[in-house]
């Protein structure tokens, strides 16, 4: 599989990569997940969105009677088809869609992306 989940049996948000000249898009349909929830994780190869998606807490007398939505933790490792600097990487959250930008390049070295919420 081109995206792989890093835990077998997990929910999988749907992911999309657009690949440019100079750039790397990644989206991401997070719908109901706190941006606090997700981390970004890139190197020169490869880019992990992990996080988790929390089940709403019923009220006593008004239980879901069906639930269809997934919840639980996910990690989506996506590998890159370019080598991207982790250094100009940059990932926001807006309606329930993280987006991240990488900037290609030749060099190698790994970093945590903070995720500004929009």
């Amino acid at each position: 599989a081109l995206f792989e989940a890093t835990e077998p049996g997990q929910w999988m948000p749907a992911i999309d990569v657009a690949d440019e000249p100079q750039h790397i898009h990644v989206r991401a349909e997070l719908p109901g997940i706190d941006p606090k929830q997700v981390d970004v994780n890139v190197t020169e190869d490869r880019l992990v969105i992990s996080g988790e998606k929390k089940h709403p807490e019923s009220k006593a007398g008004n239980g879901w009677t069906r639930c269809e939505s997934q919840y639980g933790a996910f990690s989506r490792a996506i590998p890159l088809p370019d080598p991207v600097d982790p250094a100009t990487v940059t990932a926001s959250f807006a309606n329930g869609v993280l987006t991240v930008e990488l900037t290609k390049t030749a060099t190698s070295t790994s970093r945590k992306v903070p995720v500004q919420v929009k």
